[in-house]
């Protein structure tokens, strides 16, 4: 399992994408499911630019885990974002001791995934959300997450995200 984290606009959905088509193996991409399956009042929270909570999002990812064909070869993309999160994903790869887990963490400044969202045009990308994303995923949680995904035996790498693309993907590709 190969697990992308970082805050929003850091390139996570463009660097899955990448090492999806290099290694052949698909990505699940937590953003995209919350999007077309969360309605309510917490599609409206994450809109806003909240976490979705771990008993609506853990269990969405289970499911899109259960529905692959070989639970040990897939990109998760955009998850973990809560400690509870990161534990899951601590807890899947004790429980997979033949896989080797992967985190990339691809860092890059608010200034430059401010500019990268406000581009790309989403109903979420705005503003507010923005800066309540920023404060909520990295000022508040982002420290404890890392932690947890330091552990054995899970493979942690920082990774650049403000390198051009192709680079940052090779970066990645090293790792693996």
């Amino acid at each position: 399992m190969i697990v992308m984290i970082g805050i929003a606009g850091s390139g996570k959905s463009v660097q899955a994408a990448a090492l999806s088509n290099k290694l052949g193996i698909p990505v699940i991409s937590v953003g995209d499911i919350i999007r077309k399956r969360v309605t309510g009042e917490y599609r409206l929270k994450m809109l806003a630019g909240e976490v979705m909570p771990s008993f609506i999002a853990i269990p969405l990812i289970e499911e899109a885990v259960a529905e692959l064909k070989r639970a040990d070869n897939f990109i998760l993309e955009g998850f973990a974002r809560s400690k509870t999160q990161a534990q899951w994903i601590l807890d899947w790869s004790k429980s997979h001791p033949d896989v080797i887990t992967t985190v990339f963490h691809l860092h890059a400044s608010m200034d430059i995934v401010r500019e990268r969202l406000l581009q790309r045009g989403r109903a979420d990308d705005n503003e507010e959300s923005i800066h309540k994303r920023f404060k909520v995923m990295y000022s508040d949680i982002i420290d404890d997450i890392v932690l947890i995904l330091k552990q054995e035996p899970i493979q942690y790498f920082d990774i650049n995200a403000e390198l051009p693309i192709e680079r940052v993907t090779e970066e990645m590709l090293t790792h693996l």
